[in-house]
């Protein structure tokens, strides 16, 4: 019952580092809520490394060997009291570090100007501001909404010389800003290595420690806990970070939800109000941070004017719904309710099919005992059965998985038709005004690329995220069942791993979306072109045409090698650790075989545990 429960508590203390490391929790929390949070958790550390340090010399001299690594643990309280006293020194080093680049900005350095003077500052111009901009600063203005102010305000400034000025303040702003979250992100980097060291140590230390028989629940359970406190004060001293360093947008309503964002080389990106491309040199526009939502220049100018070019044509949400991972695939189960018994059909194969999968490493577990208890005393009865048993695990594994890729191969197709007629069809009853603002190219890639992509995702949530999920759980509990001390090993490098791959995902996209609207751009040139190939000839625009093609797959091109490298240093990195563990574990786990001579843990059940690991 002991051994059971600890598994029990280990798995939920894993779920609980998995749903801390997402920020799943943690996003929704106040910044005092969050501090409160981070305290608790360093108190907890703490008393659960001096509980490990008080188990181990109560027991010391009855049931260890006095090594001084394996019986004594001093060292899991200075870990303890060092991760209390680094974190928070490298979190603030980071708040420093931002704060002191952040300060170089030409807009907050008009602000603290302007906050030092009581009276309105005037304008060059000699003319009287209508707001102040301290009172400004201090409700929290936006840079981006401050500089509109000051543009405004200077109206006795010729316009043009105005434009340039506040444009070089916003365009100096969103370069300094980028730079100094760069040096942030740097700084807690380290923090990150260092919490990584630490949990491996742990994991090393849970494995190798010469348990008390009759306290090894105890100790096991202050093991885990530890292992789950140096991730949660990681990813809680983050959070609180980026809540302290968060940038405030300009928020307008009557256009988007979110809050928009001053950005930089947004090339080949369109207007989601006027569907019309940046324009360069610099390609500026006003960008949402939640979902890409793109807003130019020229309709940021006229966003108070009802009757602007585009304003009319579009609708916006007023319930203030993010597009998340799980909103998404709720409406994607909506549009699923059609073919709902081919659904049901596909998700039944995959739940089958997984459950195959995650028994079969124990089954082949046993067909090694069975090997060597027959080279032992000569029975085959032992590996007989497991091989009838696996035999039958793998027939029922192909047949479920023959019909699980039949069922969401037919409802992907289905979906894609579904999807694009229920597109068209709200294309084809819009405006006028709609089809004034959109280029032929960009509704046909909407109906074409977009359409098709859209409705991908589906297959990677029912092939990735429920059957991942389904390893996860399942192996996790059958890794626990087998060995619970090289689980707690391995799951030192599941949230490094997992929380490198969500950052990676959400640069990407960025990247990706910015991929698809140089394709998009590319596909409305092309289309643009053929569809008035006679005008092109007329005008000998034949090159002209090429180069803008040519320069949308450039773009689209650079970005996808950006992409290429940094997903394949993110994968580098996750292979040497996941490869890294798995060394460990087959050393000490062969270690543990040798040492008990297989009446701790079998070589069969060593195998079994490094296949659910891989």
């Amino acid at each position: 019952f002991r051994i059971y429960s600890l598994q029990f508590v280990a798995t939920v203390s894993a779920a609980a580092v998995e749903a801390a490391m997402a920020g799943g929790c943690l996003q929704f929390f106040s910044q005092r809520a969050t501090l409160a949070l981070l305290g608790g958790v360093f108190i907890i550390d703490l008393l659960a490394s001096v509980c490990v340090l008080f188990l181990a010399k109560t027991s010391s001299s009855e049931s260890h060997d006095g090594s001084l690594y394996d019986a004594h643990t001093e060292d899991t309280v200075v870990m303890s009291a060092l991760r209390i006293v680094v974190f928070p020194l490298l979190a603030a080093l980071a708040l420093k570090v931002y704060r002191r680049t952040a300060a170089a900005s030409p807009l907050q350095r008009l602000g603290r100007e302007s906050a030092a003077d009581s009276p309105p500052i005037p304008p060059a111009g000699g003319h009287g501001l209508d707001i102040p901009l301290r009172d400004a600063i201090a409700a929290g203005t936006s840079a981006e909404s401050f500089a509109s102010t000051i543009a405004s305000a200077d109206s006795s400034a010729p316009a043009r010389t105005s434009e340039d000025s506040i444009f070089e303040m916003q365009r100096d702003h969103a370069l300094i800003m980028k730079t100094a979250v760069r040096r942030r992100t740097v700084t807690m980097v380290a923090a990150y290595m260092v919490a990584t060291t630490m949990s491996i140590y742990n994991g090393l230390k849970c494995v190798s420690f010469h348990y008390d028989q009759r306290l090894v629940f105890p100790q096991g359970c202050m093991f885990g806990l530890i292992l789950l406190c140096i991730n949660l004060e990681y990813f809680t001293l983050l959070n609180y970070l980026d809540k302290l360093t968060e940038e405030k947008g300009e928020l307008i309503p009557h256009l988007h939800m979110h809050p928009l964002f001053f950005e930089l080389g947004l090339k080949c990106h369109g207007c989601d109000i006027c569907h019309e491309a940046m324009k360069g040199p610099h390609y500026i526009a006003f960008r949402c941070r939640t979902c890409d939502f793109d807003l130019c220049p020229r309709c940021h100018k006229k966003k108070d004017n009802p009757n602007a070019k585009g304003h009319g044509a579009r609708s916006v949400r007023r319930d203030g719904e993010q597009l998340t991972t799980w909103t998404y695939f709720k409406r994607i189960l909506m549009l699923t309710r059609e073919f709902k018994n081919t659904s049901a059909l596909a998700i039944a194969c995959l739940i089958l099919t997984q459950s195959m999968i995650i028994w079969s490493p124990n089954v082949q577990g046993s067909v090694f005992d069975g090997i060597i208890r027959c080279l032992k005393d000569g029975s085959r009865e032992k590996f007989e059965q497991a091989m009838v048993m696996y035999l039958i695990i793998q027939a029922l594994a192909g047949l479920f998985g023959s019909l699980k890729s039949y069922a969401q191969e037919l409802v992907m197709r289905q979906l894609a038709c579904s999807v694009r007629a229920k597109l068209f069809e709200s294309v084809i009853r819009m405006d006028i005004s709609f089809f004034d603002t959109m280029h032929t190219g960009q509704i046909t890639s909407r109906l074409t690329n977009d359409a098709s992509q859209m409705v991908q995702p589906l297959n990677t949530l029912l092939n990735d995220l429920l059957a991942n999920l389904m390893l996860l759980v399942g192996g996790m509990l059958m890794a626990f069942r087998t060995s619970w001390k090289l689980s707690i090993l391995a799951l030192t490098v599941v949230p490094p791993i997992t929380f490198s791959y969500r950052k990676y995902a959400q640069w990407a996209r960025k990247v990706n979306r910015s991929i698809w609207c140089a394709m998009g751009e590319a596909n409305s040139s092309a289309t643009e072109a053929i569809h008035n190939i006679r005008t092109v000839r007329a005008f000998s625009t034949e090159q002209h045409e090429t180069d803008k093609y040519q320069d949308s797959n450039g773009t689209a091109l650079s970005h996808g090698k950006r992409n290429a490298y940094v997903g394949a240093s993110v994968n580098a990195f996750s292979s040497y650790l996941n490869n890294g563990t798995s060394l460990l574990i087959l050393w000490y786990g062969g270690n543990l075989v040798s040492d008990s001579r297989g009446q701790v843990m079998s070589l069969g059940s060593l195998i079994t545990f490094q296949l659910y690991w891989n």
